[in-house]
């Protein structure tokens, strides 16, 4: 059975006589012990930003306790791509990660492969969960102006649940008419003489297109 075990031997001659009892102890060892395996933050807040899905990431965390051992090697697959690493003196890993892989896939399985004293093997498993960040919500607006008259107003206040709204872009401008966009979201069109061909009591409907950025570079869907 697995652990230390004893056998006691007797050896019987031809004529039935019985010698005295020898013990033999020894130490069977079929199964490796798996240890613990962590993952640190993936970022300083556990969320990965427009920037950082553009840059490499480094994924920190622990590989201890069980037959865990300097120079194991550590794994992990982020969106089908393989990232490999080892265990240091101190128990720590580290593996630099593509931060696309990471925007795709935000919970992975990190491996630490072990081998005891009697050769036998054992993978150690640990989880990490991380999160993008929320892009802001921009809203559609409108205004009214009369002809020839210059407008001025604000877009609606954009809404970011994880963040602050940061700026406001112009992303289509106005067919007619001349629009000056500013980054706080205000705006001011002047209808000029595009709209003199109207016959009294008609309107004509101009549109323009923003968006909204967060202080975490996300950018929101164009609104009108």
């Amino acid at each position: 059975m697995e652990g230390e075990n004893t056998i006691i031997v007797r050896q019987t001659d031809a004529a039935g006589n019985t010698s005295g009892s020898s013990t033999l102890t020894f130490t069977l060892d079929t199964t490796a012990q798996a240890g613990t395996v962590s993952v640190g933050p993936i970022t300083s807040d556990d969320v990965i930003t427009e920037t950082e899905k553009n840059q490499a990431i480094t994924v920190t965390g622990s590989a201890t306790g069980g037959d865990i051992k300097t120079g194991d090697i550590v794994t992990a697959i982020i969106n089908g791509n393989e990232y490999k690493g080892s265990v240091s003196e101190d128990g720590s890993w580290e593996l630099s990660v593509s931060g696309s892989d990471l925007a795709v896939d935000t919970a992975f399985e990190v491996t630490v492969n072990s081998t005891d004293a009697a050769g036998n093997e054992v993978t150690s498993k640990g989880e990490s969960v991380h999160r993008l960040n929320d892009v802001p919500v921009a809203k559609d607006g409108t205004a009214e102006t009369e002809e020839n008259t210059v407008l001025t107003g604000n877009v609606p206040a954009a809404e970011d649940v994880d963040g602050t709204v940061e700026s406001y872009q112009l992303v289509d401008d106005v067919a007619q008419g001349s629009l000056d966009f500013n980054a706080d979201g205000s705006y001011t069109f002047t209808p000029g003489s595009d709209f003199d061909d109207l016959p009294a009591g008609d309107s004509r409907e101009v549109t323009f297109t923003y968006s909204a950025t967060d202080n975490n570079g996300g950018v929101s869907e164009p609104k009108t």
